[in-house]
């Protein structure tokens, strides 16, 4: 919700307690595209990389595998967005 009225750096603190958690650990795969989302609407290209590179690699449960495939999808919109702006420098 946070991240839907442009408060990402607030649900990001949030995000990180979630993934800190062991015990939600069948949510992480989603919390991290939702971290990776709020990264890349702030700029923070690497960072949203590094997350969808880590979350597009865990397709091992059935709670990974749709984040996963969301993560590769938007990966390969973060890297083209990164070319993009390297270009114009």
């Amino acid at each position: 919700v946070l991240a839907d009225q442009n408060q990402c750096e607030t649900a990001l603190g949030k995000w990180e307690v979630v993934t800190a958690q062991k015990r939600l650990s069948f949510t992480h795969g989603e919390t991290k595209l939702r971290m990776a989302l709020c990264h890349q609407a702030l700029g923070q290209l690497e960072k949203a990389e590094a997350l969808l590179s880590e979350v597009s690699k865990k397709q091992d449960t059935d709670n990974d595998f749709a984040a996963a495939q969301d993560a590769e999808k938007y990966l390969k919109y973060i890297r083209a967005q990164k070319n993009l702006l390297g270009s114009d420098s």
